[in-house]
């Protein structure tokens, strides 16, 4: 799945102050193809771009459901 296809994560806290008074204007792709939010803290005033939270998540259900397809291939190839 490309980051396109992905879902799309708000940030949930500043990265300056921890606060979870943000504000997010838009989500764009970055000059390196990756999703980023356009993102400003009204508490300390820090503004910035944030890549996506809980992509691990996403990248730990995908690593799973990979590792299922191999072990039934073996399975299969060891089983005819």
């Amino acid at each position: 799945m490309s980051d396109k296809e992905r879902p799309k994560h708000p940030p949930k806290h500043c990265p300056n102050c921890g606060s979870e008074n943000i504000n997010y204007i838009e989500c764009f792709t970055n000059f390196r193809g990756n999703i980023a939010w356009d993102t400003y803290c009204k508490d300390c005033e820090w503004s910035g771009d944030i890549s996506p939270d809980s992509d691990l998540d996403y990248y730990r259900v995908e690593a799973q459901e990979t590792f299922e397809e191999i072990q039934k291939a073996e399975e299969e190839q060891t089983h005819g």
